[in-house]
Parts: structure tokens; sequence; C-alpha cells
């Protein structure tokens, strides 16, 4: 039987139970608190196995007595007695636990298995397990080689098993508890020593690269766009992306088993530690520098917009038959018209609605005189026109960059602490060739009028039809690459990984401690500190855990360190703004100026023609000689047809931004963070 008294800063638990004896003598205030261990009792006790606590000072942070069976039966039962001159402030806890649930004291051994093969008598020195939160989880051990030749090179890639065991008087493992799964990284020898050292780990990279994305994206969830992260990456670089806009690390459990941990602290904890190991605690807390409460983010969608312009244009001839017997003037053919309306660079939306020539024989009177009678060849007739009135179109684009200024914060860290920024951006430019969508469509004739051609492959969208004025839509780009969901998904992405960052960057507060060794405290875990003896409670997850085993010193211990999220209250719980992208700006037609029957007549060889000059635009033509008003020596017109429409101002041409504000606020959930002094 060995029953070990004294306070906590004695040291972990030792590999066998220190020696028997009775508790110390009096010696002022023990302020860590006293711990006493019974276990693996070597027979069994028919008389009352007792335990004394007395005359002694003032324990600040409690008694812990803990007694536990194997192979030894406690008839008669467990007395302990505590002297009414102690004041144990902080309270008094006795538990009698099963050996096999009881594995922070007694005797211990590790097993340790190579490629299958039981290597626990080899090992020596310390064994060390390191899990960290997002990391490869690495384990380091040497052991002692028996003779022979030794080929370390093969022992790379070699699977590795580390176990922490109970063990009974016959030194037999009992209830292995796994710490590490992996393989042989890096093999050492000290030929001098003949010492094999080996750095091992669980290969979470390899594990992680050969995975698919689809596995990756059901496993990690998050968002990811190929306008933020490297289309080409490998499945390793592609879990990373994704991790950055998620609160929540990747990594494997001690059995090399892939799983995903939120940050956030589960609301009850696994474990609620009322005593460390003596000078083992720390609290580390966040820096200025390491804080970030606002994130700028600039987003820039660059495409075009697609219009579509229909004015009408139109020409009606202001002569009658009459004056036209008279003077002479010529009539204009349709084959002007269509020259003319072709040379304008816009299409017709429709046929030319002509206004026809009459082919007579009509008797043409003025003032009561008959003047004679109109006669015109029915195929000449179908070749003239009095005038004309037509729909005009013309497809042009113009280039319009969003930009989208994303204000990423948590309102409530920048109150208490000022706006600690970072900036970030991206963008998107849509692929598109304006000048091929612009002339796609050609005039040509067809069976006299003039009509669009038109085809099956047309460029996407196609603009809907309008009888006149000016329709406008975004061209969208290939879908999934440089469309608007593309754009989409790359704000939502952005926007998320700003509100994880801000996540990240306030659980840099961390408690580290040291407990006697226990398996079951891994990343995944919840832990409540409940120190009242210093002053300290907190509940976190755990960011790192690191087993030590020391085979020759007796030595079995788990430092933890559990991560806080601290910025204004404790278990504030700070409100998030769904990663969606912003409301694409609307696009608005222009005003169209309608140009409508504005062509004017032109009469050369008169006495009132003015000079011809490059701003007359309509019919011309000229007087015959039998004409009262003409005159040979004035202007003679060449007989034609133009017309002038408008062009496209350029603010509806020209490269335009429009400016897009919008503000997210990033989630925290605050954990329990007290320190008394």
């Amino acid at each position: 039987m060995g029953i070990s008294a004294g306070p906590i800063s004695a040291g972990p638990i030792s590999a066998d139970a220190g020696p028997s004896g009775p508790p110390p003598p009096e010696t002022g205030d023990i302020a860590g608190g006293l711990r006493i261990t019974v276990a693996d009792l070597p027979g069994d006790l028919a008389a009352p196995l007792r335990i004394v606590v007395g005359e002694l000072a003032d324990i600040a942070a409690g008694v812990h007595i803990a007694v536990g069976h194997d192979v030894a039966d406690i008839a008669a039962g467990v007395r302990v007695a505590v002297a009414e001159s102690a004041a144990i402030t902080a309270g008094l806890t006795i538990a009698v636990l099963p050996a096999s649930a009881y594995v922070a004291g007694g005797r211990w051994r590790p097993v340790v298995t190579i490629a299958g093969v039981d290597e626990s008598s080899a090992v020596t020195g310390e064994i060390e397990v390191l899990a960290e939160r997002g990391a490869a989880r690495i384990a380091e051990l040497t052991l002692r080689l028996a003779p022979g030749t030794v080929n370390l090179a093969t022992w790379v890639r070699r699977p590795v098993t580390i176990d922490y065991a109970r063990r009974d008087s016959a030194g037999n493992a009992l209830y292995p508890e796994r710490l590490f799964t992996g393989v042989v990284d890096t093999p050492e020898y000290d030929p001098v020593r003949r010492l094999a050292h080996l750095r091992c780990t669980d290969d979470l990279q390899g594990i992680v690269l050969s995975q698919s994305r689809a596995a990756l994206d059901a496993l990690i969830g998050g968002y990811w766009s190929a306008a933020v992260f490297d289309a080409g990456a490998d499945a390793w670089q592609y879990a990373q992306d994704r991790l950055s806009t998620v609160p929540a690390s990747l990594d494997c459990d001690a059995w090399r088993t892939l799983r995903l941990t939120p940050w956030e602290a589960d609301a009850s904890p696994y474990l609620t530690i009322q005593s460390v190991l003596d000078g083992s605690l720390r609290v580390s807390l966040a820096q200025a520098s390491d804080i970030v409460n606002r994130i700028d983010v600039e987003f820039r969608y660059r495409g075009p917009v697609l219009k579509k312009r229909v004015i009408t244009v139109g020409y009606t001839y202001p002569f009658d038959l009459p004056e036209i017997m008279i003077h002479g003037y010529g009539i204009p053919t349709r084959q002007m018209v269509g020259d003319a309306l072709r040379s304008t660079g816009w299409e017709l939306a429709g046929p030319i609605g002509y206004i026809p020539v009459p082919p007579g024989p009509l008797t043409v009177n003025l003032g009561g005189a008959v003047q004679g009678v109109w006669t015109v060849d029915s195929a000449v007739a179908e070749e003239l026109c009095f005038g004309y009135n037509a729909l005009l179109k013309r497809r042009y684009s113009q280039s319009v960059e969003d930009v989208y200024t994303i204000t990423v914060r948590n309102a409530a860290s920048i109150a208490a602490l000022g706006e600690l920024r970072q900036a970030r951006s991206g963008g998107i430019e849509v692929v598109f060739d304006a000048g091929t969508w612009e002339r796609y469509h050609e005039p040509q004739d067809v069976a006299g009028s003039m009509y669009e051609t038109t085809g099956t492959a047309e460029p996407e969208p196609i603009l809907p039809d309008i009888a006149e004025g000016e329709v406008a839509v975004r061209y969208e780009g290939t879908a999934g690459r440089d469309d608007r969901a593309a754009a989409e998904a790359a704000m939502q992405t952005l926007i998320a990984q700003a509100q994880a960052t801000i996540w990240e960057a306030h659980l840099h507060n961390g408690i580290t401690f040291e407990l006697p060794i226990d398996a079951r405290l891994d990343l995944h875990r919840t832990l409540r500190l409940d120190l009242a003896g210093v002053g300290v409670q907190a509940k976190g997850r755990v960011r790192r855990v690191r087993h030590r085993m020391d085979c020759d010193a007796g030595r079995a211990t788990t430092e933890v360190e559990i991560a806080l999220c601290a910025a204004v209250g404790l278990g504030i719980v700070h409100p998030e703004t769904t990663p969606m992208a912003p409301d694409e700006p609307a696009v608005t037609p222009a005003t169209v100026p309608l140009v409508t029957h504005d062509q004017q007549t032109h009469v050369g060889r008169a006495w009132y023609s003015p000079p011809l000059n490059d701003e007359m635009f309509g019919y011309f033509t000229n007087l015959g000689i039998g004409s009262p008003d003409y005159m040979a020596a004035a202007p003679v017109y060449p007989v034609q047809y133009s017309l002038r429409v408008p062009g496209i101002e350029s603010e509806s041409r020209d490269n335009r931004e429009t400016a897009v504000e919008a503000i997210y606020e990033a989630r925290l959930v605050e954990d329990e963070f007290v320190v008394t002094a």
C-alpha cells in the first residue's frame, strides 16, 4: 500500500505509488492545496483504512483525497478525518474510484507499436504527443535498439500507435487509451548510445490530399470562389481556402480520422477542472497587433451593359402632282432611301413603310384648269416613293464597373478598442467582344425591302423587341466563371473570410495549465477552469494539448491550452450578418431623342437655291427649265436622298462606375473569462 501526502506542488502522479507514511507535520499555510492518493493496494484490508488531516494551517485550495482499489479489497471501509483547526476554504473532495476509471494516478505504462509490432519495452526517456488546432499531430519517442543490423531508412512511413494505459502489479497494460496514430516521419540514430529517435506525424496534409473536393465540401462547408482562390490548387490548399471562410479548424483525432471542430465552445463543458499542477498555470492575453475588428473589402465587377436603341425616321415629299408638272421636280426613288439608310450605320428594325407614287392615269387640275394627265409606268411607280417611315435600331454596349465597398466589422469590439483594420480586394472582369456583338446583324435587301439578317447564333442575351426608345441589360458572361453568380460567390467568400478572420483575431487569449495525464483531453473538448484558489474562472475549447510520458522518471502529464474569445464582456454573443452579396445596381436605359420626319427638301436651279453645304440633308432635286422659278446660274444639286441620325451620346457609351456600399457584422461568441485579483 502506498499513501503519499503533500501539497499539490509535490509533482504529478508517479509511475509507482510513493512511500507510505503519516502526513507531514505542521509546516505553515498550504496555499496550493493537499492531495492524497491511495491506489493499487497490495492486498486485502480487513481493518479500516484511516486517513487523518490534522493540525494543519489554512489550506486555501482544498483537500482532494482519492482512493482507488485494484487488487485490494477494503472490507471495513475508508475513514477520513480532518481536524477542526484547519480552515479549508475551497472545500473537501473525497472520491473512491475503481482503477479502470481512475487514470490520474497509480502505475502506468505506454503501449507503442511500430508496423504492428509492440515496441513498448524498448522505449526509453520521454514520449511526447502534441496536437494543435489545424495542424498535424506530432509524436516523438526514443527506442533502445537490440543488437543487430538496423536499416533506419526503411522505418520512414512505418505506422505508429501510442497509447497510455494503466498497468496491473504484473506490468500488464489495462484499459489503453489512444494518444496517437500516424507514421514515422524522421528517424534519427545515435550510434554511441544505440538509440533511435523517431519523429512521427499523423500526416494530416497527406490525408487531406487524398480527399476529393466533394468530400472536402461536405466536411468543411464554407465558401469558395475562383476569383478569390487558385482554381488549380491541390486538395490541401483547397481545404485551407475553404477553412479560411469558416470559424472552425480541420485536424485528425487520435485515431487519425479527419474532423472539423468549431471554435465556439460547447454550452456545457466536458470537464470542470478545479485544480492543476502547481506552477503550471499561465494566462496569455492578445496583443493589440493581434486584434482585427474591421476589414474593408473592395470588389470590382466590370462588364458590358448591352443596349439597343430604336428611333423613328421618315420623309414626306412636299410637292403635289400639279407642282411636279409645273416645276419639273424630281421624285425620290426607293433605292435612294435604301442607300441612305444603309449609310447611317444603323439597322432597320423592320420593313420600310414607303408612301407609294400613283401610277395613274390621273387628270391633274390646278385652279380649275386641266394641267395634263399623270401617267407612270407601274414598274417605275414601284421604284419611286413620296416618302417613307422606318424604324432604325442600333446595338451598342457600355462598360460598367460596379465598385463594391464592403465593410465587415464587429461594432462592439470597435466601440471598446477602436478600429483595428485590414484591407482586402478582389474583382472579376467579364470577357466580352463588344465589336463582334455590335456588328452581328447586317442589313440586306430582301425582295425590294430591307430587313435585318436573322440567325440562330445571336449572342446572348437576345434583347427584347421595342417599338422605339432604348432597352439595356447586363451581359452576364460565362456561367460560373465571370457571370453575376461568380461575382456574388466571390463577394460571399470575401465577406465570410473577413468574418472568420475577425473571430480568430479575438481568440488570441488563452490559459495554459498542466494536469496528471488524461488521454480524454483533446482538441474537440470544451473545458472549464474553476480555480478559486488563484481567482481564475474560464471556459473555452482546447487549442493545444501535449501529452508527456517520461518512462525513466515515472512522470506522466497533460499540458492543455484553451483558447478564449474575449472582446467586451463575459458570454456576449455578437450577431452576424449573413454573407450574401449586395444587390446588383439597376441598369437605367437612356432617354432617347426620337427623329421623326425632320428631313428637308432642297431644290436647285432656282433663284432661291443656296449653295450646297455639308449641313444640308434630305431630298435634293432641281427645277426643270420650264419652271417660272428656274435660273440657269443657280447652284445645281446632285439628285439624291441623305439623312443624318443622332449618334450615341458619350454618357451612354463611355466607361462608367457605379458605387455600392454595404456593412456586415462579424459574429463573436465570447467565452467565460474571469480573473479575480
